[in-house]
């Protein structure tokens, strides 16, 4: 006489292929490293977005010419040519915020009237210097580099990848360029 077989669990060989199952799915899942900084450097032109936004309404609010410019290296009330430490809100010398950066790369400024600064007026405006932020990752990948593009009126928006390549394209439509 045959008795059934009665399962009172798992075994060790069961429990452990189930386990190697979980965490092989666990890594796949993960976000790798070339996402996270992308995410990363996004996060950072959103912050500078935002920075833009708040110099905005400050320059309304205080009715007088807000700067908005480098971080000076020693926390400084100066503005820096240099992009590459953070930014820095100004009116009148005073500064009302500043942000340092914390993503691997190269922050370039590039806009009309060839100044490496804005100047927003008490409308909220942009001095005649609408042109965009462009942010090229250390090693130089394409496809990691992020743009911030600004209008006349101090409006953002984040370039997108259009054509789906892969390669983000400037307000002009051309692929976004990282040279050394």
């Amino acid at each position: 006489m045959v008795l059934p077989m009665q399962n009172h669990g798992w075994t060790l060989i069961e429990l452990l292929i189930v386990l190697a199952i979980i965490t092989t799915l666990t890594a796949l899942s993960l976000p790798q490293a070339d996402y996270s900084s992308r995410l990363t450097s996004r996060q950072q032109l959103q912050r500078l977005a935002d920075g833009i936004r708040l110099a905005r309404s400050e320059a309304i609010l205080l009715g007088k010419p807000v700067r908005l410019c480098g971080l000076e290296a020693g926390q400084t009330a100066r503005c820096a040519d240099d992009w590459n430490t953070g930014f820095s809100i100004l009116a009148e010398g005073d500064v009302i915020f500043q942000h340092r950066w914390q993503f691997n790369g190269r922050l370039t400024w590039q806009g009309f009237n060839r100044q490496n600064y804005l100047t927003i007026d008490e409308r909220g405006m942009l001095r005649y210097q609408n042109g965009s932020f462009t942010y090229c990752p250390a090693d130089l990948d394409k496809t990691k580099a992020q743009q911030l593009i600004i209008n006349s009126a101090g409006r953002t928006r984040l370039a997108i990848d259009s054509d789906q390549d892969g390669i983000r394209e400037t307000s002009s439509g051309t692929p976004i360029t990282c040279h050394q």
